[in-house]
């Protein structure tokens, strides 16, 4: 029985659909590992899929079928993918995709939601922070997982009532949650080689706690009380190397290597003595990330080359 989520394309031969999707995958920035006729792919947001492709027909005018398959995560987050791969694979067409969650346009400042929201009742970000606070000392891995995604959406920079403000507590009142994203980060869990292993929970950790020490940067980069914490925290060379350690990975985990290149790029950013503990060791594997990722990851192509051009000056006179 064929699945609902399969179709034919009768206007291209195999080998024509196959680049189609693969240029798909990469301009759409979709960790893919292509295994003959099936690939195997993964969203920034961690929903997976496979593509089959199959040849229906011996004539000399091929049909091929293209079996889209979701295995784990957002149905509507798969219904894009798949209208993506659709378009590719028929018409040779690739959408432009929406912006990754971290990076997302806050609804509130579309025009139809100017005035139409609700205020955050006042106390109600100092409260979440310290449930926060609580949650991430937490054994369950649900839990933390829970209290990542929601400090992933309030220091959000897009969201420009609430990123501003929490990103301030955070690295002022609020320490202990900078401490832990910080100190998370730092650890360098490895999650192995094998592109095919199917546990990437920890994987997912570090995009998030990656993705919110973005945020946090992103929101405040120039305040004092978070260049003093990162400098009394932790030892800044520690967190510059360990930055680097997961742009090291762009071959394995492309998204967590992404965002890894764009705290750097930050962090860089801030004085010159972060920027001068990028070296020239440490511009090779932005410079190797960047090539991975024109072949196959475009949003890692992006932040590498935008990480690079801050960095480039120090490594011109190296």
């Amino acid at each position: 029985r064929r699945p609902k989520t399969a179709f034919e394309v009768s206007n291209a031969d195999i080998f024509t659909i196959a680049k189609r999707i693969f240029d798909c995958n990469t301009k759409r920035s979709i960790q893919s590992v292509y295994d003959g006729a099936v690939t195997k792919c993964k969203t920034t947001s961690y929903m997976k899929y496979t593509i089959r492709l199959l040849r229906l027909s011996k004539s000399s005018t091929d049909t091929i079928l293209v079996d889209v398959r979701k295995r784990t995560g957002c149905s509507m987050a798969f219904r894009d993918e798949y209208q993506a791969i659709f378009s590719a694979a028929v018409y040779g067409e690739i959408p432009k995709r929406q912006v990754p969650r971290s990076m997302t346009i806050s609804l509130a400042d579309e025009k139809c939601m100017k005035g139409n929201y609700i205020p955050l009742e006042e106390g109600s970000i100092e409260r979440s922070l310290k449930a926060s606070m609580i949650h991430l000392t937490s054994k369950m891995y649900d839990t933390r997982v829970l209290t990542l995604q929601d400090l992933l959406s309030t220091t959000n920079p897009s969201s420009i009532d609430t990123s501003p403000v929490t990103s301030k507590l955070i690295v002022t009142e609020y320490h202990k949650i900078f401490e832990y994203i910080v100190g998370d980060v730092v650890k360098q869990v490895e999650y192995g080689d094998d592109i095919n292993n199917n546990d990437d929970s920890e994987e997912y950790l570090r995009s998030l706690t990656l993705a919110i020490l973005g945020n946090i940067l992103s929101s405040v980069l120039d305040d004092k009380a978070l260049l003093s914490l990162l400098h009394e925290t932790y030892c800044t060379a520690s967190m510059i190397q360990s930055l680097i350690w997961y742009v090291s990975k762009a071959q394995t985990c492309p998204w967590n290597s992404c965002l890894a290149a764009k705290c750097l790029r930050l962090l860089a950013s801030t004085s010159s003595e972060m920027k001068s503990q990028i070296g020239i060791e440490e511009y090779a594997v932005l410079k190797n990330a960047e090539e991975i990722g024109k072949c196959s990851y475009k949003l890692l192509e992006s932040e590498a080359n935008a990480a690079l051009i801050v960095t480039a000056y120090d490594n011109q006179h190296n």
